[in-house]
């Protein structure tokens, strides 16, 4: 639970910001100073056609609540005054302060300010920075993520992975390190991102559901301090993000950006070295095939001969897909020709027979093994499971055991995202906007072995949407109510290349085939060898669901806004951590003549390898792993109160209360260990036994 007071002084009337809109105020005095009451003022989006009206109260001040983001013209008309025209663009949570003077005159007549004078901001104590559509689509993104301009900020710290594209990294870590930066000293990780005013987190590691495109995103603000009372539930900062909304043009873009190794420079240390990154071919630069595409179209909606959209209806809609090919090298080391028949003669000493062992009768309590001969381990010693599994390693294409395979495999993204947004204007008081994205991102490492053991081997699938719908009602021009909800849904699953593997085919036993949760390859960790090294999955499923009410309310020298955040969060984990199994193979089984003497060097992945061949490992391990559904619950009140004391004085008061409850197993499958609890077996046994697991939500815990 958290409460908040926040105090500031600014030098104007200023209103919270409902999330990703703006505010329009200021005073109207005539040619002398003195404040003008009962002024109209109207203000236009010149590029939807909706119109706002007000009139100056008893203070000579207006304020518009809840304004969009967007380019507006204000007119202010007062009889036996001529009018006040002025033209300037509202940003992201941007409070504007547009006054007016007013020259006595005829209504007809007008002074328009055109110049392209900027619009203060002193009526807010918030510390922020908007990125402009300008900079999201002029400055250069390698990977195009528009979160990498927040590192333009002051007080912002992008630490590793922050910003990153699909082109520098795959969609998971991409997603991860989106929330990886630092705001003014706050908390990595637990920094808010907003889009179209809903929180798109997905539990954990606070990463985005997703990360809207270029073309989709219109401007966005990073605040970085003393934000009003409605923003909350951050220890950082907030990444205020807002789409791209139709208007009465159309306008759209098609386009494509494309790299590849054939217009790319080798690296600079590649060339220092003077070496090929890949043996064989005569490049210092490795394949890369990269291509990322799409188009947007928006506009008013317009259906010939049943519906226009003009200064009503609007759409925006925006497709991109990324293909992207990467050639990758590396060098493994895997077993000789001759190591696997089972002769072991390259290895600079003997191979011990584990079955052999005899007491030492020179040292009593110790014991004694004797070498296979020629160091070579018969036919009918070796089992057939580890000669089935040595079918899925490549042969060497060198001698020795370090290093002696080369590999060159390529992978693979493919990314697509859509986004489609509405606008509609049933009158100058009543709107509504919804907007839905949905993301899909493939990656495939690379499959340096073309089969199940290859090291490193996994697909990951991310399948994400977001949505929100918004409500603007506007009860009075000094009464406003908002209403909205959104959710944000990440499915994240990765899987291993080995799924799927016939464990009976390759020689494991019925009752071990039977215990596996997963048809995995079992990791068979040799010393000094590459191979598998993949022992789990991932099956995460996502939520957050976000509604919400806010009223403003302008009453005198008073603006107010009030109102209630509430949120779920769903978390669903099936992942396995290791439902295969492990084996490891070390040298205990295969070193003499002592077995606890020491192993002479270059020796262990003989020896290793020998056991291997025997089928006599030092561990093994198989996990077992339920199913999760957690769940939690946030509620915030808050109310902010813009106060203008006088003409060139406001306090900018706000409190907020916050309530956010610890997760919750939703069919009660978590427990601790408690032990100071009555044991279980306490009644059976009539002992005075104290400890056991205790559930959530059983008992009061």
């Amino acid at each position: 639970m958290k409460i908040l007071l926040a105090l500031a002084i600014a030098a104007s009337l200023p209103l919270a910001a409902q999330t990703t809109t703006g505010t329009v105020t200021g005073f109207v005095t005539d040619a002398g100073g003195a404040l003008i009451a009962e002024a109209a003022v109207k203000l236009t989006n010149t590029g939807t056609g909706l119109v706002q009206a007000t009139a100056t109260n008893e203070t000579g001040s207006y304020v518009f609540a809840l304004v969009p983001p967007g380019n507006y013209q204000i007119t202010v008309e007062k009889s036996g005054f001529q009018t006040f025209a002025r033209t300037f663009t509202i940003a992201v949570t941007q409070q504007a302060r547009i006054d007016a003077q007013l020259t006595v005159g005829q209504v007809s007549e007008s002074v328009t300010v055109s110049a392209a004078a900027v619009v203060l901001e002193a009526d807010s104590s918030n510390l922020g920075q908007v990125i402009t559509q300008r900079q999201v689509v002029d400055l250069p993104l390698n990977g195009r993520n528009p979160f990498a301009l927040a590192s333009l900020t002051p007080g912002v710290t992008p630490l590793a992975g922050f910003g990153a594209g699909v082109a520098q990294q795959r969609g998971a870590a991409q997603s991860a390190g989106a929330n990886n930066f630092l705001s003014n000293g706050g908390m990595t990780g637990a920094n808010e991102i907003l889009l179209d005013g809903i929180p798109i987190t997905v539990c954990c590691q606070g990463q985005p559901a997703l990360i809207p495109t270029i073309d989709t995103t219109e401007e966005f603000k990073v605040q970085t301090n003393m934000s009003p009372a409605e923003f909350g539930r951050t220890s950082g900062g907030i990444l205020n993000i807002v789409t791209k909304s139709g208007t009465n043009r159309f306008r759209g873009t098609a386009y494509e950006f494309f790299r590849n190794e054939k217009i790319d420079a080798a690296n600079f240390f590649v060339n220092r070295a003077g070496t090929n990154p890949i043996p064989g071919r005569a490049d210092r630069r490795t394949p890369l095939r990269y291509n990322q595409f799409g188009a947007s179209l928006g506009g008013p909606l317009l259906v010939p001969k049943l519906y226009n959209g003009k200064d009503k209806t609007f759409f925006f809609f925006n497709y991109e897909q990324v293909f992207l090919r990467r050639s990758l090298f590396r060098t493994f080391s895997v077993p000789t020709t001759l190591m696997r028949t089972g002769n072991l003669s390259e290895a600079p000493a003997d191979i011990f027979d584990p079955a052999s062992i005899v007491p030492n009768p020179a040292q009593p309590g110790r014991f004694l093994r004797s070498p296979f001969p020629g160091r070579v381990i018969p036919a009918n010693r070796q089992v057939a499971l580890s000669q089935n599994v040595l079918k899925l390693y490549p042969a060497p294409q060198r001698a020795g055991i370090v290093n002696n395979l080369d590999s060159v495999a390529s992978s693979r993204d493919d990314d697509r995202q859509i986004s489609i947004r509405m606008d509609h204007n049933f009158s100058q008081n009543n709107r509504l906007f919804g907007r839905y994205s949905k993301l899909i991102n493939d990656h495939f490492e690379p499959d340096f072995w073309n089969g199940p053991a290859s090291p490193g081997g996994f697909n990951q699938f991310i399948k994400s949407h977001t949505a929100v719908l918004d409500h603007v009602y506007t009860l009075r021009p000094t009464l406003v109510l908002n209403s909205r909800y959104g959710f944000a849904r990440q499915r994240n699953f990765r899987d291993p290349y080995h799924l799927g593997t016939d464990l009976g085919a390759l020689g494991f036993s019925p009752l071990y085939a039977s215990q596996v949760q997963e048809r995995f390859l079992p990791v068979m960790s040799l010393n000094g060898f590459s191979g598998n090294d993949q022992t789990g999955n991932q099956r995460f499923t996502r939520y957050s669901h976000n509604v919400a009410t806010a009223v403003s309310w302008i009453k005198s020298r008073h603006t107010m806004k009030f109102g209630w955040d509430g949120r779920v969060f769903l978390d669903h984990n099936a992942s396995l951590g290791n439902p295969g199994g492990n084996f490891s193979f070390g040298t205990t089984f295969t070193s003499g003549p002592d077995p606890i003497a020491g192993v002479p060097g270059g020796q262990a992945p003989y020896l290793s390898f020998g056991s291997f061949l025997l089928g006599v490992p030092t561990g093994g391990l198989i996990t077992y792993s339920d199913a999760t559904s957690q769940q939690g619950f946030y509620h915030a009140l808050y109310f902010q109160d813009d106060w203008k004391v006088t003409q060139k004085l406001t306090l900018n008061i706000g409190i907020r209360w916050e309530t956010e409850t610890g997760p919750s197993e939703r069919f009660n499958r978590l427990a601790t260990v408690e032990p100071d609890i009555e044991s279980p077996l306490a009644r059976a046994t009539g002992l005075p036994l104290r400890g056991g697991l205790q559930f959530r939500g059983v008992n009061g815990a």
